[in-house]
């Protein structure tokens, strides 16, 4: 399995991002949209999510702690953020 995790200045790129969407943390509406991105053939609900996707795999992600790259990828994606601008490049 491999993780990716936020640099220090992917972390302040993902919260600017965030902030720009306008939707609070715990809206489902973020787990949903990378659900869409990790499965986008709909094999999940709005109760299980994608394989990997969680809120609490969101916070970890928002926190700069390591997760999934599936999960990594898809969270950048609905922040319209390019991965290679985020990610920390070792860990």
């Amino acid at each position: 399995m491999v993780s990716r995790k936020a640099s220090p200045e992917g972390l302040n790129k993902i919260r600017t991002a965030r902030n720009r969407k306008g939707m609070n943390i715990d809206n489902c509406n973020w787990l949903i949209g990378a659900s869409k991105i990790v499965d986008p053939e709909g094999n999940w609900s709005e109760d299980t999510y994608a394989p990997g996707i969680s809120g609490p795999t969101w916070k970890r992600f928002l926190q700069g702690k390591p997760i999934r790259s599936g999960a990594f990828n898809a969270f950048c994606q609905i922040l319209d953020l390019n991965v290679e601008d985020v990610v920390e490049s070792e860990f």
